[in-house]
């Protein structure tokens, strides 16, 4: 990931996923993303891939956020103050309540993927981490081996 200035928007930022990634996976997650309608989580912008010798490099150009991530301002000695966690819990809960009605999954919840200014306005990213997906896949998840803790707190939401 990195911070770049496009002629037409300017500050962005630039997502290159791994040569070879999964890009029929990569396009749908893109496309998905694009559906959600929400100010809580950043815009895609623009994508696409570039064939190379090792591989498809998928790229992804997506609104920047000035702001740091959530885990970022929990490491400082100072505490959260009460309307800071409320207007942080209210953006994450726009976000993911966005996500949802467009039959989208955030696997990845997690302080490191919110950012958040220090009013607690908050965006939920890592586009890679969003999935389409229905209620009943989320609910298979938690039944798998995985069981991943996240997924089934969103699974007990819906």
């Amino acid at each position: 990931m990195f911070r770049a200035k496009h002629e037409s928007h300017g500050a962005v930022v630039l997502k290159l996923f791994h040569p070879n990634a999964d890009v029929e996976r990569a396009r749908r997650e893109i496309l998905a993303v694009q559906q959600i309608v929400c100010d809580r989580i950043p815009k895609v912008l623009d994508a696409g891939i570039v064939r190379l010798p090792i591989g498809d490099l998928i790229w992804l150009i997506e609104v920047f956020v000035d702001a740091r991530s959530l885990r970022h301002w929990l490491r400082l000695d100072t505490a959260l103050g009460d309307v800071t966690i409320l207007t942080l819990a209210k953006g994450i809960l726009e976000a993911l309540a966005a996500a949802e009605a467009a039959s989208i999954v955030h696997r990845d919840v997690k302080p490191e993927n919110i950012l958040m200014h220090g009013d607690g306005t908050a965006w939920p990213c890592n586009a890679t981490n969003l999935h389409g997906t229905s209620k009943k896949m989320v609910k298979r998840a938690i039944d798998s081996e995985s069981k991943r803790h996240s997924v089934k707190k969103f699974a007990d939401y819906c």
